[in-house]
């Protein structure tokens, strides 16, 4: 399983969807033997603290968390994120397998 998440910026009403419910939410809903999310991640360069925060609370609620990133020139700074989170031992998104 995969679960694609390209939330809204944390303020407001979508502050929800970067708190532990809505990732125990996402993490009940995937295959227990290594179901995946990858979930927006903010800028690295504007939001240091909020990427560290939320990846605490991913890896609280998931046996994997990690970080990735792209460069997207049309962004600002240039950057974007992903959060990526995963149920099951045997995830590691940073080793591909089939």
């Amino acid at each position: 399983d995969v679960i694609i998440g390209d939330t809204s910026d944390p303020v407001g009403p979508a502050e929800t969807l970067f708190r532990p419910t809505f990732y125990e939410l996402v993490r009940s809903a995937l295959n227990p033997d290594g179901g995946v999310l990858c979930a927006q991640g903010e800028c690295y360069w504007i939001h240091l603290d909020l990427i560290a925060d939320v990846l605490a609370c991913v890896g609280d609620v998931f046996e994997y968390a990690d970080y990735a990133t792209t460069m997207v020139p049309t962004y600002p700074c240039g950057q974007i994120g992903f959060v990526l989170a995963g149920r099951g031992d045997r995830t590691d998104c940073r080793r591909p397998r089939r």
